[in-house]
C-alpha cells in the first residue's frame, strides 16, 4: 500500500513494509520517507505529549506522534476501538450514552395534576377526567408511565449498545517493500541487459538498425498550415518536414521554403502552369519562412518525422 496507509489484517505476522498499530516509536533514520511525510503534514500527527495524554486517558490514538527534536515518531495505537469514516479526522472520540431524564412538577396543594402540569422527558401521564396523582388526601386516578425513548431516540426496543462486528489487527505501511523473488528477478534482468545493449548500439539486429534509421523519415502524420502572405514565418512544432505544393500562374512564378535557423532553402522558379513541389527538413523550434509570387499555393503542411509520430 501507500506509505502512511492503515489496513486491517488477519495475518499473524506484520505484512511486508508495515508495522503494527501499537504505538511503537521509530526513527527518521529507519523510515525516512514516513518521517518526511509527517513533517510535511501529508499524514496527520500530534505532539508526543498529546499522543501520550490520549493513550493514557483512552488507551488509543489514531494519529501519529511526532518528535522533531529527536527526529522520531510513534505509530498510531489502535486497540479495541471502532474506526469511523468522516470528513474531519479525530484522534479519539469517547463512547457515551445519553442520560435518561424526565420530570413531574407538584402543584401548590402538593398534588401533581395532568391538566395543570405536563409530564416531561421519559415520564407520561395517562388520565381520565379530573384525574390526578395525589400525594395524600383524595383525588382522581392517573396512571404514570416510563418510556426511555421519550428522553432519547438512542433507546429503542432491540437497539444494540455495540454493533455486530469482527475484529482484525491494524497495521500501518512504513515503507514500500519488494518481495525477495522480485529482487532476484530484477538482478537477473540487469545481468541480461548488459548483453542486450551498449553505448555504440553496434549489436543491434538488422531490423533494429532499420527501425532507428527510419525514425527521422517523414511519417503519415501531418498538420495543415494556414497560408499567410509571402514572407510569413512558421515555427516547426516538432522534428519533421515542411512541404509546399503550388502552381505557377505566369512565367517566373516561384515558391520557396527557407529554414532560417540553418540557412537551408528549397526554391523553384518555373514557367506558367508549372507544378512546384518543395520539401525541407526542420528540427523542433526551427524558424521557417515561406515566399511565393505569381503562383497559387495549393497545399502547405508540416509532416512529423516517424520518431515524432
Amino acid at each position: 500500500g501507500n506509505i502512511g496507509d492503515i489496513y486491517p489484517t488477519t495475518s499473524t505476522v506484520v505484512p511486508n513494509g508495515g508495522a503494527w498499530c501499537d504505538g511503537a516509536e521509530y526513527t527518521k533514520a529507519a523510515f525516512p520517507d514516513m518521517y518526511a511525510r509527517l513533517v510535511a503534514g501529508k499524514n496527520i500527527s500530534v505532539s508526543i505529549d498529546t499522543f501520550n495524554e490520549l493513550v493514557n486517558t483512552y488507551g488509543s490514538c489514531s494519529f501519529f506522534g511526532l518528535n522533531t527534536e529527536t527526529e522520531s515518531f510513534r505509530v498510531p495505537l489502535l486497540k479495541d476501538v471502532y474506526i469511523k469514516v468522516g470528513n474531519t479526522p479525530l484522534a479519539f472520540g469517547a463512547e457515551s450514552l445519553p442520560n435518561i431524564t424526565g420530570s413531574l412538577i407538584a402543584g401548590s396543594t402538593g398534588e401533581v395534576m395532568n391538566n395543570t402540569t405536563i409530564a416531561s422527558g421519559a415520564f407520561k401521564l395517562q388520565n381520565t377526567q379530573n384525574s390526578k396523582v395525589s400525594y395524600g388526601g383524595s383525588g382522581g386516578n392517573a396512571n404514570l408511565y416510563f418510556d426511555a425513548s421519550r428522553s432519547s431516540s438512542t433507546y429503542q426496543d432491540g437497539a444494540k449498545v455495540n454493533p455486530d462486528h469482527v475484529v482484525y489487527r491494524a497495521y500501518v505501511v512504513l515503507y514500500a517493500s519488494a518481495a525477495e523473488a522480485s529482487e532476484a528477478q530484477a538482478a537477473e534482468f540487469m545481468t541480461a541487459l548488459g548483453g542486450k545493449a551498449n553505448v555504440a548500439l553496434d549489436n543491434l539486429s538488422v531490423s533494429g538498425k532499420s527501425l532507428i534509421s527510419g525514425l527521422g523519415m517523414p511519417s503519415s502524420k501531418y498538420i495543415n498550415l494556414t497560408l499567410g502572405a509571402s514572407g510569413t514565418i512558421y515555427t516547426a512544432p516538432a522534428n519533421g518536414y515542411f512541404y509546399i505544393k503550388a502552381l505557377t500562374t505566369s512565367d517566373y512564378g516561384y515558391a520557396s521554403i527557407e529554414n532560417t535557423s540553418n540557412s537551408m532553402q528549397a526554391l523553384q522558379q518555373l514557367p506558367a502552369n508549372s507544378g512546384i513541389y518543395n520539401f525541407i527538413p526542420a528540427k523542433k523550434g526551427c524558424i521557417v519562412q515561406v515566399n511565393y509570387a505569381n503562383a497559387t499555393i495549393e497545399k502547405l503542411i508540416f509532416i512529423h518525422a516517424e520518431g515524432e509520430k
